[in-house]
């Protein structure tokens, strides 16, 4: 995930601040007139990139058949992380999204983002074949 911000000029409180947020192939755009409310309406955007990450990952754990705890163990976490991923509790490290998503890559799962913060779920005819 890469966040990039543009703060106003010294000395100008009334500034515009700009939001650039980019997520696996997503990018966003968030753009305040008072720069005061930065933080709520990143806390907000975070929040709501947590929760579809949180969906995408019980999701394609669902489509594949795997128990958290087999899941936790693909890709070398706890039962209890992946628990708190899909809760959307916490912000896993880029790393850690990284490993999830080429574990989903690897078994012909993919997502689209979609412009309104949803996502589109992809899955290759191969992974409705198994047992």
């Amino acid at each position: 995930m890469l966040i990039e911000t543009k703060e106003p000029p010294a000395g100008n409180r009334r500034g515009a601040l700009s939001l650039h947020l980019q997520c696996g192939g997503s990018v966003m755009e968030l753009q305040t007139a008072p720069s005061r409310n930065y933080r709520s309406q990143l806390d907000r955007l975070m929040r709501v990139e947590r929760a579809a990450f949180a969906a995408k990952s019980r999701s394609a754990r669902s489509i594949l058949g795997l128990s958290q705890s087999e899941f936790a163990f693909q890709i070398g976490l706890t039962q209890k992380s992946v628990h708190r991923i899909e809760q959307g509790d916490v912000q896993a490290k880029v790393r850690t999204i990284r490993m999830i998503e080429q574990f989903w890559r690897e078994q012909g799962i993919s997502f689209e983002n979609l412009g309104d913060g949803g996502f589109r779920l992809i899955v290759g005819g191969n992974v409705l074949l198994r047992d």
